[in-house]
C-alpha cells in the first residue's frame, strides 16, 4: 500500500537566560486520501548554575481525524559543559518538535 504524506512542522525556542528556555511547536499533516492532523506543543528547560544538570518538561496535543492524543513529558538531563544556549547553537538538538513523530502515538 502506497500513501503520500505532506507535513509542515514549525518550532521556536526563546532563551530567557542562557540557562532557561521556553518553546513551542506546531505541526500540520495531510495524508493522501483525506486524513489530516494538527499538533501543537510547548516546552521548557532550566539548567542549574552550580551543576551540569537540567530539568525539562513539555506538553503536546495532536488531533488526528477527531482522535486526540496528549503527551506530557518531564525529565532530567546531564549536560556536558556549557549553557543550554551553547548546546542549542553547537551541540545536539534535544527538542522533539510536534509533528509526524507524535502521530506514532495514535497508531
Amino acid at each position: 500500500m502506497d500513501a503520500a504524506l505532506t507535513a509542515f512542522d514549525l518550532g521556536v525556542t526563546h532563551f530567557v537566560t542562557d540557562n532557561f528556555s521556553i518553546g513551542g511547536s506546531v505541526g500540520l499533516f495531510e495524508i493522501e486520501g483525506g486524513s489530516d492532523a494538527t499538533s501543537i506543543g510547548i516546552n521548557g528547560e532550566y539548567q542549574f548554575a552550580a551543576m551540569p544538570i537540567s530539568v525539562y518538561g513539555g506538553y503536546s496535543t495532536t488531533d488526528f481525524d477527531g482522535v486526540d492524543a496528549e503527551t506530557l513529558s518531564i525529565g532530567v538531563r546531564h549536560n556536558f559543559g556549557g549553557t543550554l544556549f551553547d548546546r542549542d547553537r553547537s551541540g545536539a538538538g534535544l527538542v522533539r518538535n510536534a509533528g509526524f513523530g507524535r502521530l506514532g502515538a495514535i497508531f
